[in-house]
């Protein structure tokens, strides 16, 4: 690829500057999926697939340009690398995003700044899809983001600083605890909510507060590699799985992770230095007196029957550690299995 950069992109979205800031409190704040099998890897016919994949995902190929409100994702021609060790990634020098090749299978990352979890999953598919020799599919840089969300519905503010961690106090660097559990059939957040609040009751008797990222691509009927995630605020007072899952449906029919993309649709003419700063004073506040506006986020992937070669695929999806938040869990199921990441200062000792 040649490096030719396509001077149209798109709009910076509020919710990417809220990450472009996480990147520069916590760098690189980049999402992280690992892929594992048995079996032989083909290093030249993997980098094949990942040139096709990585040509129908031009979100993973772009640079910043601009500021504020002018600020724009500009796609490049050039391909993310492809190496045997991770590297650093950048959204203004690029890259972005970056491939590493392990004796087991690969791990992609990429900037949360540039996409979410779905659309750095609906990569991964590609890739398994040109490494077997078929066609991709591919999602554009954009144009919608959650400034086309539109209506006039309210910005939800954020949540005070109220809830503890679930594991006890929080010390040292983020830390990533791996954990797989079976697969059981039926809602997996709820499941996740209702485990999560079970084991901090050794550490803490208070509620919790979880975030849940909400996918708003069905709400604008949109195809797009970038971020376009909501997010809805649960309170957690017990283990009930049910009656989780009707706080989560309720919360999700009155448009609050509509209203989440709203509210940060706002910072576009906030300068990313003083959202920096906001930040990092915010996340001392948080440390300083142990409570904090959400005790953990929940991203939840799916489930897949990823296979390469006919063998089966263990992925993982692992958060990146954000600042102000203990503990982002990161969970997807494949297989009968359920593969859990803990990651932050929060996160439980294994």
């Amino acid at each position: 690829m040649s490096g030719r950069a396509d001077d149209a992109g798109r709009s910076v979205s509020g919710l990417e500057r809220v990450w472009l800031a996480a990147g520069r409190m916590a760098p690189p704040f980049a999402i992280t999926l690992d892929l594992e099998w048995p079996g032989p890897v083909d290093p030249a016919r993997w980098r094949a697939a990942f040139d096709a994949a990585f040509a129908a995902h031009p979100a993973l190929r772009v640079r910043l340009r601009g500021h504020l409100r002018k600020a724009r994702w500009a796609v490049t021609d050039v391909a993310p690398p492809v190496a045997e060790a991770d590297g650093a990634l950048d959204p203004g020098r690029g890259p972005v995003a970056a491939i590493t090749l392990t004796p087991q299978g690969w791990r992609v990352r990429a900037l949360h700044a540039v996409t979410d979890g779905r659309g750095l999953w609906a990569f991964v598919e590609d890739a398994v899809r040109a490494y077997h020799g078929e066609a991709v599919e591919g999602l554009p840089a954009g144009p919608l983001t959650d400034a086309d969300l539109g209506g006039d519905g309210a910005a939800s503010p954020e949540p005070p600083a109220d809830r503890p961690p679930p594991f006890g106090p929080c010390d040292g660097e983020p830390r990533v605890v791996l954990e797989t559990l079976p697969d059981e059939r039926g809602r997996c957040v709820p499941r996740l909510c209702a485990l999560l609040y079970a084991r901090s009751r050794a550490f803490t008797q208070h509620p919790l507060r979880v975030s849940v990222p909400v996918d708003l691509r069905p709400h604008l009927n949109a195809r797009t590699g970038g971020n376009l995630t909501g997010i809805v605020h649960l309170d957690l007072d017990s283990d009930d799985p049910e009656r989780i899952a009707a706080s989560l449906d309720a919360a999700i029919a009155r448009g609050a992770a509509v209203a989440h993309a709203r509210a940060a649709n706002g910072v576009r003419e906030v300068p990313l230095w003083l959202m920096t700063a906001v930040g990092r004073r915010e996340a001392r506040r948080h440390a300083r007196t142990g409570l904090y506006p959400v005790s953990t986020t929940i991203s939840w992937l799916g489930r897949h029957a990823l296979t390469v070669d006919g063998a089966p695929v263990t992925v993982r999806l692992i958060p990146p550690p954000a600042p102000g938040v203990p503990i982002m869990l990161g969970a997807i199921a494949g297989h009968g299995a359920l593969q859990l990441a803990w990651v932050g200062v929060g996160a439980p000792r294994d």
